[in-house]
């Protein structure tokens, strides 16, 4: 079991799962692209504005060799002009990109990010290298879609629609953390249909009030569907699923946390009914280039620095 132990890191399966499942939620791109706020991104919608943010990363052009300070600055700037375009997805920007990152600098660029987010935690949170690897790996799906400074005041696009979020996981309270981690706006119903037949989302952000239709042993992701948001809905209920995961782990002796659980669903039972209450319809604030986005240039070269001295060096 590793309860009784530290770690300086992120809990290898945690670690390991992280990236092939966020690339099954949004996909991944090795281009400069517009996201629909204008905001020059690349990657799993890794934000790479202001352009200080883009110029450490490994651009090549499209025979392979490395791109120039010059020319990525050109490319940035191309990109960064093409605002009438930002609403047609990244997609589009494949056709106008003339420059890619390698495979190594795709990794480079998320481990960076996972290891920025991981300071946050390891600084807000003193018990974060003893969560289970499910709880992990809820927090940084969450954070590289909203960021890691969660109630934090200096991220004001987090402040204040998360409120108790922070302070479960401060206690380590994972039920309450699946009841408070929904990303995104509050709906009425589900599809259209009536709360009769359906599940709100505030049953996530308070208390669960009700299932929708399907027994307890139907996977959740089946259970729980919104098409009307279908790029960040399966992060959402992966996150739901992976803090009941860890709230079942800390609560099971039997049950070892650095084992990654998800997506095996370790709740099977129905939590009770209660009183349907009127839904708020308030929608969330957008997350900001501060919030989600790219990496200090000052904290990805410390983080560099830092590998250099553990690696081995010949003689």
């Amino acid at each position: 079991m590793g309860e009784g132990r530290r770690f300086e890191a992120m809990r290898e399966f945690a670690r390991r799962k992280f990236t092939p499942l966020s690339i099954s939620f949004e996909g991944c791109v090795d281009f400069m692209y517009l996201d629909v706020k204008s905001l020059v991104t690349t990657g799993i919608g890794n934000l790479i504005d202001p352009i200080d943010a883009a110029m450490p990363l490994d651009w090549r052009k499209k025979d392979g060799t490395p791109a120039t300070r010059e020319e990525i600055v050109e490319e940035w700037n191309r990109i960064k002009q093409l605002r009438e375009y930002s609403s047609f997805g990244g997609g589009y920007f494949e056709n106008v990109a003339t420059l890619h990152l390698s495979s190594a600098g795709l990794e480079k660029l998320f481990s960076w990010r996972l290891d920025i987010n991981e300071r946050y935690f390891r600084q807000l949170f003193a018990k974060y290298d003893l969560w289970g690897s499910d709880a992990q790996l809820a927090c940084h799906l969450f954070a590289w879609a909203c960021g890691p400074a969660l109630d934090d005041p200096k991220t004001r696009a987090i402040d204040g629609i998360y409120p108790k979020f922070s302070a479960a996981l401060a206690a380590s309270d994972w039920r309450e953390a699946s009841r408070e981690c929904w990303i995104g706006p509050i709906l009425k119903t589900w599809n259209g249909e009536s709360k009769e037949n359906t599940l709100s989302i505030v049953d996530y952000r308070g208390v669960v009030k009700k299932f929708a239709k399907g027994s307890a042993d139907t996977p959740l992701r089946e259970r729980l569907k919104d098409p009307r948001n279908p790029g960040l809905h399966p992060r959402n209920i992966a996150i739901v699923q992976l803090f009941r995961n860890a709230h079942e782990v800390a609560n099971n002796p039997e049950l070892d946390p650095d084992v990654l659980y998800y997506p095996r669903e370790l709740v099977t039972t129905e939590i009770p009914s209660l009183a349907v209450e009127e839904i708020s319809t308030e929608v969330t604030k957008p997350s900001t280039p501060m919030a989600r986005g790219a990496p200090p240039t000052e904290a990805m070269e410390e983080i560099e620095k830092e590998r250099q001295l553990k690696e081995p060096r010949d003689g």
